[in-house]
This record gives C-alpha cells, structure tokens and sequence, in this order.
C-alpha cells in the first residue's frame, strides 16, 4: 500500500517559452500570506456569514483575474512555489497575458484536482459551508459522502516528484 510520504507532490510541467516551468496547486501554507497581503482575496474566498456559501462569482479562473493583476501573480508565484517572492511576482508581471492565463490554468487545475464544484461539496460535506448537495442540485441537510474528487485521477502531464 501507498502512503502519502510515498507520493511527493504533485507537479505539472508548463511549457512557457520553450522553456518547462515546475507548477503545482496552492498549498494551505500558502493561503495565510495570501490573504494577509489581499483582502479581496480573502473576502472572495471566505464562506459569507449569512449563507454560509463562497461568493460564486470568483469560484473560476476568471473569477481570480477580476481580483487583479497583483493577485494574478502572486498566485502564479505561490504555484511555482515562491509565495510571497517578490521577484517572482515581479517575473510574472513582465509575462505576456496568454502566458499568466496559462499558468493560472494550471495551477487551478492542481489546487482543485477534482475540479471547484466538488471542492466546495467536500467543504459542505465538512461543514465549512452552508447546506450540503446530493450530486442532483438538491440540498440536503447531511453532508454528502459521495464526492468522487477524492478518487480523480491527475491528468497528462501531471507527475508525482
């Protein structure tokens, strides 16, 4: 049997420029310093304390980039593993648009294997968020046991180090 001190991380090469670059998802490590240094951030990513439930309106890729350009790249500094660096921050500044769109693609990919939908199921199986759902869009006030993101498999070019 497999333990997790058997697995490494889970990594993604992107090829930018001719070049592959070393991705992986945003780790929980990683949240404190990026919600200390953007509020917005952190109020798009914390459960609304009248529902219980995330704003739905940043639970995507595109979500993310309406927070800003100074987000954008330090979640791209947090995915090649150099939060909070500012030279990294600063590299992914200078990139194109298509380039950063990339790699935040990627790292969303990484940080939400499963994909967003069963990330947040699994926060109401938990509790952390408002009324869990039953796979159909029905809620339910019992945490759904049936999430399949635990069991998904990591696509092409993803590589345990």
């Amino acid at each position: 049997m497999v333990s997790i001190l058997d697995t490494g991380p889970i990594i993604r090469e992107v090829d930018i420029g001719g070049k592959k670059v070393t991705v992986n998802g945003i780790t929980f490590e990683d949240i404190p310093t990026l919600f200390d240094r953007f509020p917005d951030l952190r109020k798009a990513l914390t459960p609304s304390r009248t529902t219980g439930e995330l704003d739905s309106d940043y639970l995507s890729v595109e979500g993310l980039m309406k927070l800003g350009p100074r987000i954008v790249n330090a979640v791209i500094a947090a995915g090649i593993g150099e939060c909070g660096s500012s030279e990294a921050e600063e590299a992914s500044a200078r990139l194109p648009i298509g380039t950063r769109v990339k790699l935040i693609k990627n790292i969303f990919e990484l940080t939400f294997p499963g994909g967003l939908g069963p990330f947040v199921d699994d926060l109401r199986a938990l509790g952390l968020l408002g009324i869990a759902t039953n796979g159909s869009g029905a809620t339910s006030k019992a945490p759904d046991t049936s999430s399949s993101s635990l069991s998904q498999s990591y696509s092409d070019g993803d590589t345990k180090q």
